[in-house]
């Protein structure tokens, strides 16, 4: 990654890559790179511009359950930070590409008033399955208004759309009014000294291929849990809809996801994670399938810039044969054990100079 600030502009860039080889598939090796590129500027004294663009490219693909309505991923790109994250659990041997870009303004019209409207592309490709590609665009709009500090009430409104990959595809669209009220510091709310609680509530609806609207409740609500110093525990579920590659419809998913995690002493660290989803094809609750997961880590610090890590994840997924246009197995499960090293050095630091 490298990073440089000014006085009104950040421009970051971030790469990874990863190479691997298991006995699971030993005639061939994993691989993906991930690239990055985002960029945010003070245009005037109340106005502010960003932008980012990612691509990647993998040679295996897994569903993935993000609890934000998506499951496209890969191998190494879900986060640029942490590579080994999907090591060992794609499966499918399956090529594939991925370019997003988004670019979004910014607007305080008042001390208390501000307005945020962004527009976001992506396009997925599956090298070898083309009528499997996913061409996305959404637009949205949030407009929030803070009546004293810490309550702000807010209403949005996102669409969101495919476009053919292929000739004779068909489109599909889907919205979503996004509302509520925000109490307390961070946009969340503290109901107990050591206990915060987020919630977000919404309405949605989308076309099915039958071509008919239909309206669905979406919202999301979130339960951290501090346990003493150092330990933390936290608990989520999502109510999303949107597009996954390997579906040709909206998909609306709900999603739970748990987490425990906190230092063993000075040098080691645990971190424990178990996601469950389940997702509905076109609004139809016969056409649904279901992924699921668990991870743990342990980090233990040898030197201020080396540590050494061991992981277990564990991954399936239920897709009924004939729901995805992906080669996904209707059963598979594979669980993975991985120990490492890991490195952080930087490779260019200038020192910022004290006024």
């Amino acid at each position: 990654s490298f990073g440089r600030v000014s006085e009104n502009s950040t421009v970051t860039s971030t790469a990874s890559g990863s190479l691997s080889d298991f006995s699971t598939a030993p005639t061939s090796l994993q691989y993906g790179a991930f690239g990055g590129l985002s960029l945010s500027t003070r245009l005037t004294r109340r106005t502010s511009f960003n932008a980012s663009g990612q691509a990647g490219y993998g040679s295996a693909y897994s569903l993935q359950s993000s609890g934000l309505g998506g499951g496209n991923s890969i191998a190494g790109s879900i986060d640029p930070t942490d590579v080994r994250s999907t090591i060992g659990l794609p499966n499918l041997d399956l090529k594939n590409t991925v370019v997003f870009a988004s670019a979004g303004l910014q607007t305080r019209l008042s001390s208390r008033s501000t307005v945020n409207v962004a527009l976001q592309t992506q396009r997925t490709v599956f090298i070898g399955n083309a009528q499997s590609g996913l061409f996305q665009i959404s637009s949205s709009a949030i407009y929030s208004h803070q009546l004293i500090r810490k309550l702000a009430v807010y209403a949005g409104y996102r669409r969101e759309a495919t476009l053919a990959t292929i000739e004779g595809s068909p489109t599909f669209s889907n919205q979503s009014l996004d509302f509520g009220v925000n109490y307390g510091d961070g946009l969340t709310l503290q109901i107990a000294r050591h206990t915060t609680l987020t919630m977000n509530v919404g309405l949605g609806s989308g076309k099915s291929l039958t071509r008919r609207t239909q309206f669905t409740a979406l919202g999301s609500a979130a339960l951290s849990q501090a346990l003493g110093r150092s330990w933390s525990a936290n608990l989520s579920y999502a109510r999303t809809l949107g597009f996954v590659s390997g579906f040709q419809e909206p998909v609306l998913q709900d999603a739970v996801n748990a987490s425990v995690g906190g230092q063993l002493g000075r040098r080691a660290s645990l971190t424990s994670s178990a996601q469950y989803s389940r997702g509905y094809v076109g609004f139809d609750t016969a056409r649904q399938f279901d992924i699921y997961g668990v991870t743990t880590a342990l980090s233990i610090a040898l030197h201020r810039r080396v540590s050494a890590f061991a992981q277990y994840a564990y991954y399936g997924n239920q897709v009924p044969a004939g729901l995805s246009s992906l080669p996904v197995f209707p059963s598979f499960a594979r669980s993975a054990a991985v120990a490492g090293v890991q490195l952080w050095a930087p490779l260019y630091s200038k020192p910022r100079v004290r006024r």
